[in-house]
């Protein structure tokens, strides 16, 4: 290592990357909060640190790559080659995260940025822009269900809404009345942008549709960066990893 702090970040990189900073308040929040915390931490103290600082201590103490480091354990030639190959195959799906974020700053630097519209080349007819003011169809439907939810119409000419799997009546002069120049909007331009423009993705597996351009050059792009940063061992990763840690941080 060039330089301490270089080795620091790169262990600090190692224990909170990128994918834990948006992965990991998610998994907590999906399994239950607090409840989640405790075998988290107790896997992590009893498996996942003591994994760390063993791989940590084996590399140190060989001062060799990973392949070298099990020479002299015959029995275990087959470690450093499954290390290797998962480190292979995490760098090039993570890299999936950080195209996101490269193609994002392609974008921000537009002019106008595209998510900012609903364009009709891209949306649908559930598509907003998040700010705008309109009336909600759904909102209309709600504030409905609220007045004559409990007390159903008797009119002979009702509007029959529904509020799951129950029936409610309610008077056509108030059904038309807040009806009345709605939009059936539940997806903003943002979503609408990033799902169907960005990634356009399809119905189901059976449709797996065309080559995306702009997320594959954001991938090469991506993957070209990586190799730069590791092409030469510890001497450029190193480098990296101290704008890396410190770009995560902020």
């Amino acid at each position: 290592w060039g330089y301490k702090i270089e080795f620091l970040l790169s262990c600090l990189s190692l224990s909170l990357g990128l994918g834990n900073i948006w992965r990991f308040p998610y998994l907590t929040y999906q399994n239950g909060g607090a409840a989640f915390l405790v075998p988290y931490v107790i896997l992590l103290v009893v498996l996942g640190r003591p994994m760390y600082f063993l791989e940590l201590i084996l590399g140190q103490f060989c001062s060799s790559s990973t392949i070298k480091s099990f020479a002299c354990v015959p029995l275990a030639q087959c470690v450093p080659m499954v290390m290797m190959y998962t480190v292979f195959l995490t760098s090039i799906y993570y890299s999936v995260i950080s195209s996101y974020a490269l193609a994002y700053l392609y974008y921000s630097l537009w002019k106008v940025q595209p998510w900012t519209t609903c364009n009709p080349e891209w949306t649908n007819e559930y598509c907003f822009v998040q700010g705008s003011v309109f009336k909600s169809c759904k909102e209309a439907n709600e504030s409905l269900l609220i007045l004559f939810g409990r007390v159903n119409s008797t009119e002979s000419d009702a509007v029959p809404i529904k509020n799951g799997s129950v029936v409610v009546m309610v008077p056509r002069d108030e059904f038309e009345s807040r009806y009345r120049g709605c939009k059936n909007a539940n997806e903003t331009s943002m979503e609408q942008f990033f799902y169907r423009r960005f990634l356009g993705l399809s119905s189901g597996i059976a449709e797996p549709g065309g080559v995306q351009g702009d997320v594959f050059v954001a991938l090469l792009v991506t993957w070209f960066i990586v190799f730069i940063a590791v092409c030469r061992g510890i001497r450029s990763s190193g480098k990296a990893e101290t704008f890396g840690q410190f770009r995560t941080l902020k």
